[in-house]
């Protein structure tokens, strides 16, 4: 049962890292510099999906 309950926190995580990187590569593309805001936006995603979960 726990990895049952595991799993809605684990999608919410990965949605939010997902989108964190898509995020932070259009914001990279506009700035210039992609490697710095993919890496801003992916951790910001894994915050609020865990945060959301």
């Amino acid at each position: 049962m726990k990895q049952q309950n595991d799993k809605p926190k684990a999608n919410k995580i990965a949605l939010g890292l997902a989108l964190g990187v898509g995020i932070g590569a259009a914001l990279g593309s506009a700035h210039g510099d992609m490697a710095h805001w993919v890496a801003i936006g992916s951790g910001l995603g894994v915050v609020f999906g865990a945060a959301l979960s």
